[in-house]
Formats: C-alpha cells, sequence, structure tokens
C-alpha cells in the first residue's frame, strides 16, 4: 500500500511538472517546441518508478490539462501527439531488426506530425498556424518535403528494381508518371489556394500510391497464370475480330475489345500491359470520386483523401495492381457517368453508362437512378437511347462476327446463370445473405434473390422520388452508394469484386464517423475476400464477413433516410416561412 502512494504521488507531482512546463510553451518566446520536449522528458522517472497505469494516467492527465490551460495549443497538442514516446520506448527498442526498429520509430513520427497538423489545419482551421507554416518557417517545409521524398524515392527505388527486369522498363515508368501526374494535378485543382507544403504532400501521396502499383506488376497470381494468360495466348491465335468476340462468356464486350488489343503485343508483357491499363482506369476512378465528392459539397480536404483512398486501399492495389481484373474499367465509366448526370450533362453520362454496362453487368446495379433522373427532367427518353446505343457500339464485335444481339444478352444470362460457375454458385468469396447459407439453400435462394432484389432497389428509388425536396448531390450519392453496396449482398452470382465499385462511393460519400465506419467496414470485407479468393488465405470466415457486410449496408440506408427526412424537414420548414 506504501509503495502503491509513493507511486502515485510521483506521478501526480510530475504530472503537474509537465503541465506547468506545457503552460511556459505558450508564455516563454522561442518556447513552442523545447517545452513540450521538457514536458516528455518528465514522463522517464514515472516510466522507471511507477506502474504501467499510472505512466499513461499521468500522461493523459498532463496532457488534458494542458489544452486546457495552456496558451498555446499547438505546444499542448506536440506533447498530446509525442509526449508518449519515452513510454513506448522500451518496446520499440525491443524490436529485433535495426531497419525494422527505425522505420517503426520513424514511421511514428511521420504520422504523429502529420495527423497533429491535418487537425489543426482542416478540422481546427486554424488560420495563424496555416500562415506561420507558409511564411515564417520554410525550413520546415523543405525538411517536410525532403523527409517524405526520400521515403517516397525509396519506395520508387524499390519498385522499378521490381520492374526493371521486365521487358519495356519505359513504358512501365511512363505510365506511372502520367497516373501520378493526373492525380497531383486533380489535387492541385482542389488546393490551388491551400499551402505550398499541403500541395507538395499531395504530389507525394500520388507518386507513393503509382509506386505500389508498380511494385505489384510482377505479382502472378493463380487466376493470372492459370486463367488469363493462357487466354491471352490463345487470341494471339485468332484475327482481331474473333479476340473481340471471344467465345469465354466470362468476358463481356468492352474488356474484350482491350484484351483482344492486347493479345497482338509482341515485344511488350501482355499482362503487365493489361496491368497499366488498369492503373490509368483507376487513376480516372478516383478522379471521379474527387468531382463526386466535390459535388456533394464535401470540403477540399476531404475530397482529396477520398481519391488518394481509391488508389492506396488495399483491395484497390490488389485489384489493378495484382490481379488485371476488369473493374477498375467500369468503375470509371459509371463513375463518371454518374457524375456528369448529376453535372447536367446527360448525354455524355448516359454514353458512358452504356459503355460499362457493356463492360461489366454489375455497373447496371446503379442504373435505377435513371429513374429518378428521369422524373427530376434531367434524362430523357433520347438520353436512354443514347445508353441503349452505346451499349451495342461496344458489342459490335459480336455483331461483325455473326453472332448477334441474341448472343450478346445470352453471355450476361450465363454469366447470372448457376451453372456458369458450377459447384461454386453464390458462395464465391462473397459475402452477402448466401454467406450465411448452406449450398443447398443458396441454389433455392438464387431465383427469389433476383427478384428480391428489383424490390429493393424500387424501394431505394421510391424513397427518392417522395421525399418532399428534390434529391440533392449527397442524396443521389447515398441512393448509388446503397444500390452498389445492397444488390450485391442480395443477388445471385456474385463474387470477391462485387463490393469493388460501391467501395469507391463510399470514400467519395464519407463526410462522418458513420459513413466512414461504413466504408471501411465495406474495405475490410472485400480485402478479406480478396485474400481468400487470390491466395487462398481466410482471414475471417465468410460468415462474419457476410454479417458485418450487412450491418455497413444497414448503415448506408439510415443515412440515407435520415438524409431524406432533413430535407422533408427543410421543406417544411420553407413552406412555412414562405
Amino acid at each position: 500500500m506504501r509503495q502503491q502512494t509513493r507511486e502515485l504521488a510521483l506521478a501526480s507531482v510530475l504530472g503537474a511538472l509537465a503541465v506547468l512546463f506545457l503552460f511556459l510553451g505558450g508564455v516563454l518566446p522561442l518556447a513552442l517546441y523545447a517545452c513540450p520536449l521538457l514536458a516528455s522528458v518528465c514522463l522517464l522517472p514515472v516510466r522507471e518508478e511507477c506502474r504501467a497505469s499510472y505512466q499513461w494516467c499521468c500522461f493523459f492527465a498532463a496532457a488534458i490539462l494542458g489544452l486546457l490551460l495552456g496558451p498555446d495549443k499547438e505546444s499542448a497538442l506536440l506533447f498530446c501527439f509525442l509526449g508518449y514516446y519515452p513510454l513506448l520506448q522500451p518496446s520499440l527498442d525491443a524490436i529485433g531488426s535495426r531497419a525494422l526498429r527505425f522505420l517503426t520509430k520513424l514511421g511514428l513520427y511521420v504520422l504523429a506530425v502529420g495527423a497533429m497538423y491535418a487537425l489543426l489545419v482542416f478540422v481546427f482551421r486554424l488560420d495563424a498556424v496555416t500562415a506561420e507554416l507558409a511564411a515564417t518557417a520554410p525550413w520546415l517545409i523543405a525538411a517536410t518535403f525532403a523527409l517524405g521524398a526520400v521515403l517516397t524515392l525509396v519506395f520508387l527505388l524499390a519498385a522499378v528494381k521490381l520492374c526493371a527486369a521486365m521487358e519495356g522498363a519505359a513504358v512501365i515508368a511512363l505510365t506511372g508518371a502520367f497516373c501520378a501526374a493526373l492525380l497531383t494535378w486533380g489535387a492541385w485543382r482542389k488546393l490551388n489556394d491551400q499551402p505550398v507544403m499541403v500541395l507538395l504532400c499531395a504530389a507525394l501521396l500520388a507518386m507513393l500510391a503509382v509506386a505500389a502499383h508498380l511494385a505489384l506488376l510482377s505479382i502472378r497470381p493463380g487466376r493470372v497464370s492459370k486463367v488469363l494468360e493462357p487466354m491471352l495466348a490463345d487470341m494471339w491465335n485468332y484475327d482481331l475480330l474473333t479476340a473481340m468476340a471471344w467465345e469465354d462468356k466470362a468476358w463481356s464486350g468492352g474488356y474484350l475489345v482491350v484484351m483482344a488489343l492486347v493479345s497482338r503485343l509482341e515485344s511488350f508483357p501482355q499482362v503487365i500491359a493489361l496491368k497499366l491499363f488498369d492503373l490509368v482506369c483507376q487513376t480516372l476512378a478516383a478522379l471521379a470520386v474527387l468531382n463526386l465528392a466535390a459535388k456533394r459539397g464535401a470540403k477540399p480536404g476531404a475530397a482529396i483523401l477520398g481519391m488518394f483512398a481509391c488508389v492506396l486501399a488495399p483491395t484497390m492495389l490488389l485489384n489493378a495492381g495484382c490481379w488485371a481484373q476488369c473493374d477498375a474499367m467500369f468503375a470509371a465509366l459509371t463513375l463518371w457517368g454518374l457524375y456528369l448526370l448529376m453535372d447536367d450533362h446527360p448525354v455524355w453520362g448516359s454514353i458512358l453508362w452504356g459503355m460499362a454496362a457493356a463492360t461489366k453487368l454489375q455497373s447496371v446495379f446503379i442504373f435505377p437512378l435513371l429513374l429518378v433522373f428521369f422524373m427530376q427532367r434531367k434524362v430523357s427518353i433520347r438520353h436512354i437511347l443514347a445508353l441503349l446505343a452505346a451499349f451495342i457500339a461496344f458489342q459490335a464485335a459480336f455483331l461483325l462476327d455473326g453472332q448477334g444481339l441474341a448472343a450478346v444478352f445470352g453471355r450476361y444470362a450465363m454469366q447470372i446463370d448457376e451453372a456458369a460457375y458450377g459447384d461454386v454458385g453464390l458462395a464465391d468469396h462473397a459475402a452477402g445473405v448466401s454467406g450465411l447459407m448452406t449450398t443447398a439453400s443458396v441454389r433455392e435462394f438464387s431465383g427469389m434473390g433476383m427478384y428480391l432484389g428489383v424490390a429493393c432497389s424500387l424501394m431505394v428509388v421510391f424513397a427518392m422520388l417522395h421525399a418532399h425536396s428534390e434529391p440533392d448531390g449527397d442524396t443521389m450519392l447515398l441512393g448509388a452508394l446503397l444500390l452498389a453496396a445492397g444488390l450485391p449482398l442480395i443477388l445471385p452470382q456474385m463474387n470477391a469484386r462485387s463490393l469493388y465499385l460501391a467501395g469507391m462511393l463510399a470514400f467519395a460519400a464519407a463526410n462522418n464517423p458513420r459513413r466512414m465506419a461504413a466504408a471501411l467496414a465495406l474495405e475490410l470485407v472485400s480485402l478479406c475476400s480478396y485474400m481468400e479468393a487470390i491466395f487462398s488465405f481466410t482471414v475471417l470466415p465468410m460468415q462474419a464477413l457476410s454479417l458485418i457486410a450487412i450491418a455497413a449496408a444497414v448503415v448506408i440506408a439510415m443515412e440515407l433516410l435520415r438524409k431524406l427526412k432533413s430535407g422533408a424537414k427543410e421543406a417544411v420548414c420553407h413552406e412555412g416561412g414562405a
């Protein structure tokens, strides 16, 4: 008991001394960075003499009191984000590898400082801090950029080293530079009035995203080496038209055109070319997310974070850089089509949606929104005809090959037919209602799932049309997200990539903790499904993933209802005021 009292008294006294230092940090000149350091030093005797619970209580008490009593919040926040280091140091020093130990400490520092100043600039919006960083501390800006540049350069060199043995290294480098430039340009358009450091950080994120994709180019999972590569080799043996109208029912016309063109390459690895094409499409899809987020009224910083999430999220990296699937292409077409429809460009929006449907059938998940646009008089019959014309034009190879429209639509019927997947059925690593069923139950549910999906789509459209106010950009985005996230959980013949489009829409719509939690939940479910489908590695059982995915869809549905109710209240208040 006496020892416990002694430890408590020591922690209290040193905690009070730390608070005093934090107070002096806002009073004494040139003590902004020195006083948080001295406050952190006060924790060293606490670490040596007191138990762990007293150590962390001392830190948290000093941090809270420093924020409340300290005249300079920047100095207090420095202690909050970095002052705990003496308590973590023994655990960090216990890491065996010297390189890993150094990178862990460096990463902790960079993340802590970055999070702190992001909080000051974007959340608290302290103009004084922004002006100080931009005007009075150019050396700090330069040092931050230099540190980020060094780390990014190391990653880039590692990626280039992996790609150096490949043929066409120059093409790989130019494609990566092009994609990084597009992402940087998109961020610059939204942040052209922000400090230079913010723009430089955006450029670093763009280079890091591209480097991560390039580092995955050499990976050839089983489905690439056993299915995709032999298919491209077979296409080489036929003429271009026959290749574009390939008989494999698992592929649709839009991506078959790309694959047929790639199969003509002789001096460049075909799969690598396909992955580079997917990287470009992924970049374009991320730019669409940036514009969709801005359309719903997101702040520039939030919109840019959504854009970079679409190229840095693990599932996005695996899909384009590793798996070489058509999802990036159809997502880019679908998202840009949605943006153009919301931005009153119905002709081009309808054309892009027609091209998306010709690329992958799952793009039609958000097509029920056409009814909303139609009732808003943003879309007419001629725009629907333009959509159909674009769809048929992208399937022209089948028509020229003599297969006719019946073969085109029959291909889509085969894709959703249970026999097309053999014994896999609904449970092709796909979370949802099927993940909670046995194989026999899945087959019985297959027919009913189609009708249930149509019914749910009509319910979403009905709710949006019968709102008291016209759906705004945020409401339309939430509706698209609910359709893209909810339907794959109900409809038959889904796979591990079924939530790909929903993940991008979730990043575009995330403007509060609930939506962000739903976005992260969808990303977790997709990542676990990807790991099982690509590498046969089970992270979580399918039942757990299904419950998480359903919970995320419920949260999104509640967000849409909340948005519609708030719009109704605003409309009533407006009418009452009038």
